[in-house]
This record gives C-alpha cells, sequence and structure tokens, in this order.
C-alpha cells in the first residue's frame, strides 16, 4: 500500500500529523499495515506544470 499525503511545507504535514486527528491516523497504521510501515519525506518540485481540462 502507498498513501501520498501532501502539505505546503515539511513543518505543515508535520502539523497535521502532531494534531489529534493525525496522531490517531498513527496509531491506526498497525492495525492495517501488518508488514510494518515507513514514512519518507520529500520536497517536490514542479518543472513542467500541468492541468487536465
Amino acid at each position: 500500500m502507498v498513501v501520498g499525503l501532501y502539505a505546503d511545507s515539511r513543518a505543515d504535514l508535520e502539523a497535521i500529523l502532531a494534531s489529534p486527528e493525525g496522531q490517531a491516523t498513527i496509531a491506526d497504521v498497525e492495525n492495517f499495515a501488518t508488514g510494518g510501515a515507513t514514512f519518507f519525506y520529500d520536497d517536490e518540485e514542479v518543472l513542467v506544470p500541468y492541468s487536465l481540462p
């Protein structure tokens, strides 16, 4: 399973994960990711902006 979480900055994402809802989500991971889970952080840079019509 792959899940993408997006925020304007890493600080914003960390604030989301630190919220009560974020903490509840993190606590629930072990209930469905029985093989373990790894969290990765990445900064995305859009090189060619594109939007669908």
